[in-house]
């Protein structure tokens, strides 16, 4: 047997980052100081360094040594929000407080990794926190520029649908969509459902869900591993027009994509369609129905399925037009 670090450390981390290096996909590590539910002063940061050899200290530093990212999760795990919900047992008592909290892990940050390094984006404990929470940690870390909850609950989570923060111009919602690394049906379908409407699919997962029985479902490491190999290998397969994308990156495409106008016309018989973008290099997913796309000028075309009338293309010009003619 080994112990929890152990377990991290010589076969979690090395397995995930050669993961992901298979797939290309970058990523974004979310920390978080402490495990308490100390919601009043003095805030503590000593549960960051419990680990054998302070191993979450020099995880965090490679991380930041290679080309990962660090996202911050809190202080602790009692999310910010002075409401007990469901999901929230624990509530702050007040906003001043959560403030305060936020004030020290800002602090505990940039004595161990630099001022430099401070976080770009944020997921919020328990995908919960209230408004006014999000104005406070603009305040305390204004390098935050992603805050992520969830798109869709059943539960009292806060929701979030992709998009800028209605009075906070730099600040962008990036909801999770799916999470975890079991691969059923429902969460191919939660994947697929995504990337067909929005064209985005954002993905969490927890170091500990092995250790969770709902998470993992009971199953090993390695099966674990297996159903996410087929996860991805799903979403390559069925999606090869993604690109898999680092949170700034995110942030950015996302902001483009608001600022880009595009404008859509049909001809009278509905044959021809044309398009008109302020910006080229936007993707674009068009459904042919009993229709096939014949001719295209001023764009390219990126993937056409071979089992539903769809057809992906990318804009190169300010002036498009398509061409569709009816299935025999």
């Amino acid at each position: 047997s080994i112990s929890t670090t152990e377990f991290y450390t010589r076969q979690w981390w090395p397995d995930i980052k050669d993961f992901f290096k298979r797939y290309d996909i970058p990523f974004t590590s979310y920390l978080i100081f402490n495990y308490n539910q100390d919601v009043r002063a003095p805030y503590t940061e000593g549960e960051f360094y419990v680990a054998d050899d302070t191993v979450t200290v020099t995880t965090a530093r490679e991380i930041l040594s290679t080309t990962g990212r660090l996202g911050f999760h809190g202080y602790n795990h009692v999310s910010p929000t002075v409401h007990k919900t469901k999901m929230n047992k624990v509530a702050w008592p007040s906003l001043a407080a959560i403030k305060e909290g936020w004030t020290v892990a800002r602090q505990t940050w940039i004595r161990l990794f630099g001022e430099y390094s401070l976080p770009f984006s944020y997921v919020a404990p328990n995908n919960v926190i209230q408004d006014e929470a999000i104005e406070i940690l603009h305040e305390v870390f204004p390098s935050i520029k992603v805050v992520s909850s969830l798109r869709a609950t059943a539960d009292d989570e806060t929701v979030h649908e992709f998009g800028p923060h209605p009075t906070i111009p730099d600040l962008y919602f990036i909801p999770r969509q799916t999470s975890g690394y079991v691969f059923t049906s429902f969460v191919r379908y939660l994947i697929a459902s995504s990337i067909s409407g929005s064209g985005i699919w954002s993905h969490f997962i927890h170091a500990d869900d092995l250790f969770d029985p709902y998470r993992s479902e009971g199953k090993t490491w390695d099966q674990l591993k297996g159903d996410f190999h087929k996860m991805i290998s799903f979403v390559k397969q069925q999606y090869p027009w993604i690109r898999f994308v680092d949170i700034r990156e995110a942030y950015q495409t996302l902001r483009w994509i608001d600022a880009t106008g595009i404008e859509f016309n049909w001809d009278e018989e509905r044959t021809t369609l044309r398009v008109e973008s302020t910006e080229p290099g936007l993707l674009v997913r068009i459904r042919t129905n009993a229709m096939s796309l014949r001719e295209l000028d001023g764009a390219e075309l990126v993937h056409r399925y071979s089992r539903m009338p769809v057809v992906i293309v990318r804009l190169t010009k300010p002036v498009h037009r398509f061409v569709f003619r009816p299935d025999r």
